[in-house]
């Protein structure tokens, strides 16, 4: 062999084990410092978690997105009573939590904030998710909070009504109640509202009824109100039951639920 093919050959193999070693190197560590490697070197995004009300007693249900800059996730509480005192709950690499409070914190409204770290760097969350401890639940109903996901209104129900104000924002969260009832050609139905509190018979509720694409109109306790067809065919018509904000927190920070009973009338030309 001559001595140019020689050369060439030495080269070829200085290459090829030179290649290999690279693999080598690489195989050996996968899961340490080449997964650091390619890791993002963007910072954490800032993130804002997803907290669930009424679903358990005295719990809150949170979530947030994962986020591959980030190395740790930090979750933080504090009472919406404009001190912001946050104190830390959850510290780890999972995507959710579940706050359990004593009974106490009957209706107590909560902030929770998202953090995150990076190395030795900490990246505060901006914005606060807003929450309600409670030992009411959501009814049987739920979710008829929109028009296409109405109850069907053939007996009487009994319902309940979480809504909450907050200072952190000012911000009003609430329940919105929607039924139907199908109704023949030109025909009306009745139905009577009791809300179940020591509210007087004939006087105004802390709830607001509207007929699907009609008018707000207060709904007076025990006392009925309607709902009508004006078409020419028989239809399914949707209304809905939702808190006065006004009468229920008056511009004021604060957190109750609303239950009412809602009874079938007569239907009539």
């Amino acid at each position: 062999m001559g001595t140019v093919s020689m050369k060439r050959l030495l080269l070829f193999l200085q290459y090829a084990l030179s290649g290999l070693l690279s693999i080598c190197l690489f195989c050996t560590c996968t899961n340490g410092t080449a997964a650091e490697l390619l890791r993002t070197y963007d910072d954490p995004f800032d993130d804002t978690p997803i907290a669930v009300s009424y679903a358990r007693e005295y719990t809150v249900f949170l979530s947030w997105q994962e986020d591959e800059a980030a190395d740790e996730y930090v979750l933080l509480r504090a009472d919406d009573d404009g001190r912001y005192a946050f104190r830390e709950l959850y510290r780890g690499t999972g995507v959710s939590f579940n706050d359990v409070l004593p009974c106490t914190q009957e209706q107590t409204r909560l902030l929770y904030r998202l953090d995150k770290t990076r190395g030795n760097r900490t990246f505060f969350g901006s914005k606060y998710a807003c929450a309600v401890s409670s030992g009411t639940l959501q009814d049987l109903y739920e979710c008829n909070d929109v028009s296409d996901r109405a109850t069907e209104l053939v007996t009487t129900c009994l319902a309940t009504m979480p809504c909450s104000q907050f200072a952190y924002n000012g911000k009003a969260f609430y329940d919105e109640d929607w039924y139907y009832v199908s109704l023949k050609p030109l025909r009306s139905a009745y139905f009577t509202l009791t809300q179940t509190d020591s509210t007087p018979s004939g006087t105004n509720t802390d709830f607001v009824f509207m007929q699907e694409g009609g008018l707000r109109s207060v709904v007076a306790n025990g006392v009925k109100f309607k709902v009508e067809n004006t078409s020419l065919v028989t239809k399914n018509i949707r209304f809905k039951i939702m808190p006065d904000l006004t009468r229920v927190f008056s511009g004021a920070a604060g957190a109750r639920v609303l239950a009412y009973r809602l009874e079938v009338g007569e239907e009539t030309p």
